[in-house]
């Protein structure tokens, strides 16, 4: 197959469009930069539109095995330099692959008790990351994003995410109203409220979290049934918000699944 040695290959160009917000919402497309992201996409099936990888990758069984998968699951696959490459990722040191996947959305299966994570104004990208790669790990049934989040198919929240993306149902929101309908809505507010561990967190639950800067919105504070804070000792201003999301998560992940969990 041909090797792309071009920057201006329209393939390329495409590719690198993606980098910018307005191109990936125009097309429904993001990309996913790294050897593990992609393995990652291509285990759970993600709709891959295009691939992209260096001969020097493909010349090691990690990389040969990857084009295979690839190539088996119909995603073309485009050979092209090292130089070409660089020029589409957003690391400093790329590991010679790249794909385009379309925008996923996974069904929110069907669950009497489910508990779903609000992200209500966290602008970090990387923390928006961790957040998601977070809620996979501690069992959220789906992921919401409010107005004045961090776009999640930007390049920084996808590689943070480490692969949550094509594991976790994620849906915008306009607003809370277009929640599903559950028991508790419970927001984290570091300015006060009940231990995040006296709540049942077996219940229908929404949990909402905000930007470390002003915490959730106005909207989220009106529609809250229970306000939580996680207690500290010493004089600690705040947590960060990714680590003061998986300290509620967890809690929430240990009140259901007693005696079920399975060491990492």
């Amino acid at each position: 197959m041909e090797l792309i040695k071009s920057r201006d290959n329209p393939k390329v160009k495409r590719a690198r469009s993606l980098q910018r917000h307005r191109e990936r919402h125009r097309a429904g497309e993001f990309l996913v930069e790294g050897v593990r992201l992609v393995e990652e996409a291509t285990k759970r099936k993600a709709p891959l539109t295009e691939a992209f990888i260096t001969p020097q990758l493909e010349e090691t069984p990690r990389g040969s095995g990857l084009v295979s998968s690839l190539e088996a699951a119909g995603t073309p696959v485009h050979r092209v330099t090292e130089e070409v490459l660089a020029t589409v990722a957003q690391t400093e040191a790329p590991q010679g692959v790249m794909a385009i996947s379309r925008f996923v959305e996974l069904p929110l299966l069907p669950t009497t008790k489910p508990i779903y994570l609000v992200i209500d104004g966290v602008r970090d990208p990387g923390n928006v990351g961790t957040i998601l790669r977070t809620a996979q790990g501690a069992g959220a049934d789906g992921v919401f994003f409010m107005k004045g989040t961090a776009d999640i198919w930007s390049p920084k929240v996808v590689r943070s995410a480490m692969g949550a993306h094509f594991a976790v149902p994620i849906r915008h929101l306009a607003s809370l109203g277009e929640l599903p309908a559950v028991e508790e809505v419970v927001v984290s507010d570091i300015s006060g409220g009940e231990p995040h561990y006296t709540i049942d967190w077996r219940r229908s639950i929404a949990l909402i979290v905000g930007g470390e800067a002003y915490g959730p919105g106005r909207e989220a504070r009106a529609r809250a049934t229970r306000v939580v804070s996680i207690p500290m000792l010493r004089d600690t201003d705040s947590l960060n918000v990714a680590v003061a999301t998986g300290v509620i998560l967890f809690e929430a992940l240990r009140q259901r699944a007693e005696g079920d969990l399975q060491p990492i």
